[in-house]
């Protein structure tokens, strides 16, 4: 009987020992977070950055085409100071500010639209002394520009994206009515019907997202005046063909600018009637609600827009009308910060 008792006083001391190495051993008792303590977190934001560029253009401008060249831009054509279509061709180093004479363009225009495409700048319509349905492209190592093509019809006040290879031209003007067609071409001098707009619109701000195209925004009417403005906010799928309204600004707003970064949308500057804008808006691609996210130092309108990497630049635009333009240069970025903060665990 005592053998009996010695053995089970034996058995239990064991297991009290195991539970006690079991819970020395644990994480809680080894300093795991407990209530009471506290713990690093990580966070991260991104926001835009916006600033003005310390240099210059060589000439004011407005209105131009800018298509990127590797590391640089080239801006082809625009209107010049006293509201007079320039064929000024600049390539602008935007790292030094620098820039070189590249040409020029076989007609000056402004309110054209350009793409590049193989080692081409192609400048696809535009306005003269009269709406043109013109296709110039400036050629590696040529001078000018020369006419290459033209469009199936007279249009100004277009836009244009490119997507894998392929342009797509949109919204416009033919000197006497809105072009609702979407356009498409992989060589600047045949086009081929590609879809329609939605809602038809000359000076939209437009870009390019997640193989879809965004037209916010743009001219409904014959007039520039706030109450032919829209804030529709259209995308179109190029592999559709079709386009739907998913939202509005609260406000109209034509000759704005929009641009892609972080796989995001934005629309930039811009006007409603007279009445200029500084304002940010970012699209959410999702419900198609905008919102403002920030505002630029000084308002503008009418500007030239390209993307080179993570960087987007506003080229030139207007303030007080394109008699003036400006010689300015805004870039848009994208920064992301980390915030280290210690919060008491519950």
């Amino acid at each position: 009987m005592l053998r009996r008792w010695a053995v089970l006083v034996g058995v239990i001391l064991l297991a009290v020992i195991s539970l006690n190495a079991a819970f020395a051993s644990s994480p809680a008792h080894k300093g795991a977070p407990v209530a009471g303590q506290t713990a690093s977190v990580v966070t991260t934001s991104t926001h835009l950055v916006v600033s003005t560029e310390p240099w210059h253009l060589q000439a004011p401008v407005s209105r131009a085409v800018v298509v990127p060249d590797g590391a640089s831009f080239l801006i082809l054509g625009g209107l010049a100071t006293g509201d007079t279509s320039t064929g000024a061709i600049w390539k602008v180093d935007p790292a030094t500010g620098s820039a070189v004479s590249f040409g020029s363009l076989a007609t000056p225009v402004h309110d054209a639209a350009g793409a590049m495409l193989d080692h081409s700048a192609y400048v696809f319509g535009g306005g003269s002394y009269s709406t043109v349905a013109t296709v110039q492209a400036l050629r590696p190592h040529a001078a000018v520009a020369g006419t290459v093509g033209s469009l199936p019809s007279g249009r100004s006040d277009l836009s244009s994206v490119t997507i894998g290879g392929r342009a797509y031209i949109l919204g416009g003007y033919s000197g006497s009515a809105l072009e609702p067609q979407i356009l498409a071409t992989t060589t600047g001098t045949s086009f081929a019907p590609a879809g329609e707009l939605a809602q038809p619109v000359r000076y939209g701000a437009v870009a390019a997202l997640d193989h879809a195209i965004y037209v916010v925004g743009g001219v409904v009417g014959t007039t520039e005046s706030a109450a032919e403005e829209t804030g529709d906010i259209q995308r179109f799928d190029p592999a559709t063909g079709k386009t739907a309204v998913i939202g509005h600004l609260p406000v109209p707003l034509a000759h704005a600018a929009a641009v892609a970064l972080g796989g995001r949308l934005y629309v930039l500057g811009g006007r409603t009637g007279s009445s200029l804008s500084s304002r940010i808006w970012q699209i959410n691609l999702r419900s198609g609600k905008p919102s403002v996210v920030g505002t630029m130092a000084s308002a503008r309108s009418d500007a030239g827009v390209v993307v080179l990497g993570q960087r987007a630049y506003l080229v030139g635009g207007e303030t007080t009308g394109p008699l003036a333009p400006l010689a300015s240069v805004v870039s848009v970025r994208l920064v992301t910060t980390r915030t280290t903060q210690r919060r008491p665990i519950r």
